[in-house]
């Protein structure tokens, strides 16, 4: 794996993943692992299976925080889970 895309989201707005998603899985360079971490917003529902079912690719993985933690956190949460180089 050679790079990991490291993605904090809090309360997302569906077409806006669906959109920064695309921009990933529509490179060229396909070596690549895109991380999603949902940093729990307390009573904010927001299905984010349909939007992997879309995609269906491997190479993104969705992640849910227990609570919220705040951008840098949530970051610092997703470095150790990244495979890439």
């Amino acid at each position: 794996m050679k790079l990991s895309v490291l993605m904090p989201v809090y309360k997302p707005n569906r077409e806006y993943l669906v959109e920064s998603i695309k921009s990933v899985v529509n490179q060229t360079f396909k070596d690549w692992e895109l991380l999603i971490l949902d940093d729990n917003p307390k009573g904010y529902e927001f299905d984010y299976q349909s939007v992997l079912d879309e995609f269906k690719d491997e190479r993104i993985k969705f992640i849910s925080n227990g609570e919220n933690l705040n951008v840098s956190k949530s970051m610092n949460k997703l470095i150790p889970m990244a495979k890439g180089e």
